[in-house]
């Protein structure tokens, strides 16, 4: 009998086996029924991640020396992931790797570029939403992420509308008041520009 994976994904031990002895496969042979709980299948993602898992992590190291190093490395993680551009989609899937609203990394009075991304909640029994900054400002206690939209600035830009005449015959600008969108909640869907749909072949 043989067992096959579907496209793009492979078949490999369900047993916890050393990765220099896991195999990939996309087909096993197998002479009894019993022999199919042996096998499991994995996508192209999972393959990398056990691999990376066996060349990055070995338990020989385990100490506390070790456990120190990683420590350090995840506390300097919020502090530099900023620097980096990670697509929407990994960022949400990591995004407890990013600051939080007041903290050391995205605290008050920090100024912060487009693309900056942090964590909100507005109460403690919210889960944390990731948000990124749409236009660049200073951080502000008194302006915090209000979902779904981010309006924080009721007195920003703003706009003269037609002039009309007031009672001596003189013109006039009436103005309006155009909040300032400072933040959006991350999302991992693909923009409406950006849609395969328009990819035209030459």
């Amino acid at each position: 009998m043989i067992l096959q994976a579907k496209g793009g994904c492979y078949l490999t031990q369900t047993a916890d086996v050393p990765i220099e002895q896991r195999h990939f496969v996309q087909t096993v042979v197998v002479h009894r029924v019993e022999d199919f709980s042996s096998w499991r299948e994995v996508t192209e993602a999972e393959k990398e991640k056990m691999l990376q898992q066996g060349t990055i992590f070995d338990v020989e190291q385990l100490s506390a020396d070790y456990l120190n190093k990683i420590d350090t490395v995840l506390a300097e993680i919020p502090a530099h992931i900023n620097e980096k551009y990670i697509a929407p989609a990994d960022a949400i899937a990591h995004q407890d790797y990013y600051p939080v609203w007041g903290d050391t990394n995205a605290k008050m009075g920090k100024e912060v570029e487009a693309g900056f991304k942090f964590r909100y909640r507005a109460t403690e029994d919210e889960p944390y939403t990731l948000y990124e900054v749409v236009t660049p400002h200073t951080l502000s206690a008194d302006n915090p992420p209000i979902p779904p939209v981010m309006l924080l600035s009721a007195a920003a830009n703003m706009a003269e509308e037609p002039t009309t005449e007031d009672s001596s015959g003189l013109e006039e600008a009436t103005v309006t008041e155009e909040p300032v969108v400072y933040f959006m909640p991350v999302s991992a869907e693909i923009p409406a520009e950006s849609d395969e749909s328009e990819i035209t072949n030459e």
